[in-house]
């Protein structure tokens, strides 16, 4: 009783403070309102846990609700109520639709939305990496669920049905409610278990690589021994641009030029926060798997996120030195740009890939990707490409075990919820075409949703009221798709990306090793071989957040594999000077 009194007590205190300091200020990202709270809001087909369940349960120690505090405690963040937020969950946290149940949902806005604090101001900036402990979240769900299921006369659970069940609350109904929360809770307390990484992400981070081929190649394919523990955790990548590298992720491996590659990306990573699939052994008349994946709204996310621009250092900020500015281009001209190219929103551009040798960065998340294989299960004897490509064997890659089930999520028929879909983003392109202010170069919704279109550039020479075209029948050449491939590359190598933005992205390198751009630019045995991550006061100096200890921080500890702050040495032989100017610089960007 006394904790839950302290609970109380602490929701109304940050609940009041939240209302006393006001919503965050916004730097201009070429996003209307309408963008983000789309982007915030709208279900891409994920099915965490029933949604009625979702908002009875209570926290494991006391009576306090599960989403009292928005999940504040797991660093993730508000979202106001709305007529698309009913519930006021948290961003990227949605009701997501299903045909049987409704069920709570994550969408791209949970990893890819984040706020920095500077003299009591918080600014939100879309696109940018979470600070959020996705596997805190997940475990602590899985630990609600087995308490709430302890026995049919427990208090936890006789609460839980009583707000689930509302006037249906009887001994029958809570007795079938019982046996399906029970069941439910072993199914997703045993993906926790095996998915529980050996030493902790924690905040900023996640191995979704590792999530999603355990979801897919365990879960999916029905074969428990090929869960491996996820322990290749990186930064979420920030999404501004994103749209026009010829591809994406941190080891280069997802193809992106045509638009039904970048839906293959998006179901992929539904998939890893449980979308549904049934994967069965295809047949000419039967060449797909049925997912709960919402493609249509996967294609929209692209299409906004086409216009979303890095934000530019805030006018309230410490003013950039000029001079400095001046001096840091020479020097960034001269040791940077040959990787991390500059930046020209609304053009294709082929990132750099650096060799691992070169980069000499942590090499775990690489060689994870490149070098896992599963049991292919009912998949054996299948070709690769549904109807093309090298048959699958007894074993294979889990990166292409996971890129046969997304193709045949995506081949799957429509379903009218798609057609819907597809019909309210017509109409609102329409309405929206004549009253539209963007201004910005290549800012346009250029993304035309028909899938066969080869590029952004191709879609953008279409006509203005080319809107009739979203409406279109989801559908692609497969040949083409593939054909449009990037080769693999030459060996294991990270992406390199333009840094327009970077200031707002701490910790850096691909696993977030590296606290600060100051500290990225120190020779490997000065940078911190332990920090604390969770703070979101940002440090305009050395660019990135304060990193001293403090509650509900998590320590980073470099010496642990997965987590080396090596390599990635351009700089760091530069005169102090030399250091600031370039340091003024990366914020100009």
């Amino acid at each position: 009783m006394r904790r839950s009194v302290f609970a109380i007590l602490f929701l109304l205190v940050t609940s009041n403070a939240a209302l006393l300091a006001g919503p965050p200020q916004r730097l201009p990202q070429n996003w209307t309102a309408s963008d983000w709270a789309w982007f915030y809001t709208t279900p891409q087909g994920s099915k965490l846990v029933p949604y009625k369940w979702a908002l009875a349960l209570e926290r494991v120690d006391d009576q306090t609700l599960f989403f009292a505090d928005g999940l504040a405690r797991l660093h993730y963040l508000p979202n106001a109520k709305s007529s698309t937020n009913p519930d006021g969950l948290p961003v990227g946290f949605v009701r997501d639709t299903g045909r049987k149940l409704d069920h709570l949902g994550m969408t791209c806005a949970a990893c890819h939305t984040n706020q920095l604090d500077y003299k009591g101001v918080t600014y939100q900036i879309d696109g940018a990496p979470t600070g959020a402990d996705l596997f805190g979240f997940l475990a602590e769900l899985s630990e609600s669920l087995t308490a709430t299921c302890v026995s049919p006369t427990d208090p936890k659970f006789l609460r839980f049905a009583k707000r689930v069940l509302g006037s249906s609350n009887n001994l029958a109904k809570r007795t079938m409610l019982f046996v399906e929360l029970k069941k439910f809770s072993h199914s997703f307390a045993t993906f926790v278990i095996d998915t529980t990484p050996d030493s902790s992400w924690g905040l900023a981070r996640a191995d979704a690589f590792g999530a999603i081929f355990n979801r897919v190649t365990a879960i999916d394919l029905k074969i428990p021994s090929n869960n491996e523990p996820p322990n290749a955790p990186v930064s979420y990548p920030f999404l501004w641009d994103t749209s026009w590298h010829n591809v994406v992720q941190w080891n280069g491996s997802a193809p992106n030029k045509l638009a039904v590659l970048r839906l293959a990306r998006n179901v992929g990573e539904v998939l890893g926060v449980f979308a549904d699939i049934e994967i069965r052994k295809p047949t000419l008349l039967h060449l797909y798997y049925e997912s709960t994946a919402k493609r249509f709204n996967l294609l929209e996310i692209e299409d906004r996120l086409a216009n979303l621009r890095s934000p530019r250092w805030p006018a309230a900020f410490p003013p950039l030195d000029q001079t400095k500015v001046g001096d840091g281009k020479i020097i960034y001209d001269r040791m940077c740009v040959g990787c991390h190219a500059i930046a020209t929103p609304g053009v294709e551009q082929n990132v750099t890939m650096t060799p691992l040798a070169d980069a000499g960065t942590d090499p775990v998340m690489v060689t994870v990707a490149a070098n896992r294989t599963n049991k292919t299960g009912v998949l054996e004897g299948v070709r690769k490409f549904m109807i093309l490509g090298d048959k699958f064997g007894p074993t294979a890659g889990a990166g292409s075990i996971t890129f046969n089930a997304v193709l045949g999520a995506i081949l799957a028929p429509l379903s009218l919820e798609d057609l819907l879909a597809m019909e309210r983003a017509r109409a609102a392109k329409t309405a929206n075409a004549s009253t539209s202010t963007r201004k910005a170069e290549g800012s346009e919704h250029d993304l035309r949703l028909d899938l066969k279109s080869t590029s952004h550039a191709t879609a953008s020479k279409a006509p203005a009221d080319s809107a009739a075209s979203t409406s279109d029948p989801v559908k692609f050449d497969l040949r083409e798709a593939l054909a449009a491939q990037e080769p693999a590359p030459t060996g294991l190598a990270y992406k390199a990306r333009p840094l327009d933005g970077i200031w707002a992205t701490a910790p850096y390198l691909h696993n977030g090793s590296v606290p600060s751009l100051r500290d990225l630019l120190m020779p490997v045995a000065q940078r911190p071989a332990t920090f604390f991550v969770g703070s979101r006061e940002f440090d305009p100096v050395n660019v990135g957040f304060d990193s001293s200890p403090g509650d509900g921080r998590f320590k980073f500890d470099t010496t642990i594999d997965g987590n080396h702050n090596t390599g990635h040495t351009w700089g760091t032989n530069l005169k102090q000077p030399e250091v600031d100017a370039l340091i003024e610089y990366l914020k100009s960007l």
